[in-house]
């Protein structure tokens, strides 16, 4: 009978040393985090100066052919390549075999050792061959992202995973960048491109923006930098977005101003604009950081309060062990419980708004939800704008399912990125229709039918460019229809 009373002291102490255990787990695992991220951070610099040794070398040959005057941004590159330890280097420092230490026999985890990386970034710079450079430099920056997110993909901790992937998108929209900016100096210095160089400048023009959007989406913290970062750099992003738009658009009507070396200031602003991306990217790095080590504090703590309340077991009476572990044990639950009805609640209140918000007007669901009264709105004159695929019948028949949910996909986010330009608003998507307004739910007076119709030629000139995904030979024909007049609009 002595021995009953020490169960729930026992059961007590063995709780504290499974929690020590898993919190000893959670700080290796952060530890391996903060040492993954550091390497990382190394990483993430040799892109970087490989972006813009790229935009140099590109600019070099394109103007004179020479690139004799980049000795220093070469030395630069080659201090951060010397400075990281190489997955094909062996524990003495030394060059190991090609593709060492990096999953196995991918041509890009080819590229990742240092005699191997060093001797095609030599030929590259050397080789006054404009595209034979864009390859060379591309393929590197693809094998040093592979590598940066094999080695930051092992962080296991759950807490700040969007932030990491926001980390990711941004670098791989820096990257986009840097493969479409090369095709810019060739436009300012040539005054053309050729079809295929145009396709690849939109390609990565569209991605850049793709991943930057989805980066600043995951990323709260991101997003909140990178809006202060262009408040305070205004007129950079400004003459950044309108030298992109030259050459998109090849805008004829664009005010050259014949003392500007247009080729040079595409190249400074580029690399200005690289520079940004790169000071959030530290940012970035320098907030996971700060929360990795936030966890190493937590988890040291819990450490020693394990350890504490172990001690406390071993030495405390039976009774007052048994009486503190049922208190503690029913406000752990409660805690927790409470905890996940939080959650839960808020995953439902999202849900309910994101479904509010789209199938209805953002100002009558937000009077909605304040309980305001909503009235019905007599609009003057609209524009609506019906939208389908030719032929979308037929080739859905021809199509797997899950090929025809990537059809759309991809379709509605150009269609969707193309819409935020303009003045409208898009009512709904249903299979291959697309229904979009202007002039309601905010009036514009009498610009509803010029960005109606503007839009709708934007549209019909990017689907020329889009490839569907499994028949990139298949060309899409959007059919539309355009109508103009009033609209009452019912509570």
């Amino acid at each position: 009978m002595l021995t009953i009373p020490l169960i729930p002291s026992a059961f007590l102490a063995l709780l504290a040393a499974v929690s020590l255990f898993q919190a000893i787990q959670v700080r290796s695992q952060l530890s391996q985090t903060e040492e993954n991220n550091d390497k990382g951070h190394d990483i993430a610099g040799l892109i970087h100066q490989l972006q813009q040794e790229r935009n140099e070398v590109s600019f070099a040959i394109i103007k004179n052919n020479s690139v004799d005057d980049l000795t220093e941004i070469f030395l630069l590159t080659d201090h951060a390549i010397n400075s990281l330890e190489w997955p094909g280097d062996t524990p003495g420092g030394g060059v190991g075999g090609v593709g060492g230490g990096v999953g196995g026999g991918s041509p890009m985890n080819g590229l990742l050792s240092r005699e191997t990386f060093v001797r095609t970034l030599t030929s590259g710079r050397y080789s006054n061959d404009f595209q034979l450079e864009l390859k060379i430099y591309s393929e590197l920056n693809a094998a040093a992202i592979l590598w940066l997110i094999q080695t930051v993909q092992n962080n296991n901790d759950d807490s700040f995973w969007e932030d990491m992937i926001a980390y990711i998108l941004l670098i791989r929209a820096k990257e986009n960048i840097g493969i479409y900016a090369p095709l810019g100096s060739e436009y300012f210095v040539l005054g053309h491109l050729s079809e295929r160089e145009f396709v690849t400048y939109i390609q990565n023009l569209e991605l850049s923006k793709d991943h930057l959007d989805i980066s600043l989406q995951y990323s709260s913290f991101l997003a909140e930098r990178y809006n202060q970062t262009i408040e305070r750099n205004v007129e950079t992003f400004s003459r950044f977005q309108q030298l992109q738009e030259v050459a998109v658009l090849k805008d004829d009507g664009f005010m050259w101003n014949q003392t500007v070396d247009y080729s040079q200031l595409w190249v400074t602003t580029v690399e200005e604009i690289l520079d940004h991306l790169k000071e959030l990217e530290d940012m970035l790095e320098d907030h996971i950081l700060e929360l990795v080590a936030e966890g190493l504090t937590v988890a040291s703590q819990q450490i020693n309060l394990y350890v504490l309340a172990i001690a406390c077991v071993a030495v405390i009476v039976p009774l007052i062990s048994y009486i503190s572990w049922r208190v503690t044990t029913n406000m752990q639950r409660f805690a927790r419980g409470l905890e996940d009805k939080t959650q839960l609640l808020h995953q439902e209140k999202k849900r309910s708004d994101s479904l509010l918000y789209r199938m209805l007007p953002r100002s009558v669901a937000i009077q909605l939800k304040g309980d305001h009264e909503v009235r019905a709105e007599n609009y003057e004159a609209v524009t609506i704008y019906f939208s389908d695929i030719v032929g979308f019948t037929v080739l859905s028949s021809n199509s797997s399912p899950m090929q025809v949910v990537s059809l759309l996909n991809a379709l509605y986010n150009l269609f969707d990125s193309r819409i935020e330009v303009y003045d409208v608003y898009k009512v709904e998507t249903i299979g291959d229709s697309y229904m979009v307004a202007s002039g309601l739910p905010n009036r514009n007076g009498d610009k509803h039918a010029g960005e109606i119709a503007t839009l709708a030629l934007d549209l019909m000139d990017r689907l020329r460019y889009f490839q569907v995904p499994h028949r990139p030979e298949e060309k899409l024909q959007l059919r539309v229809g355009l109508h103009t007049g009033t609209f009452r609009e019912n509570p």
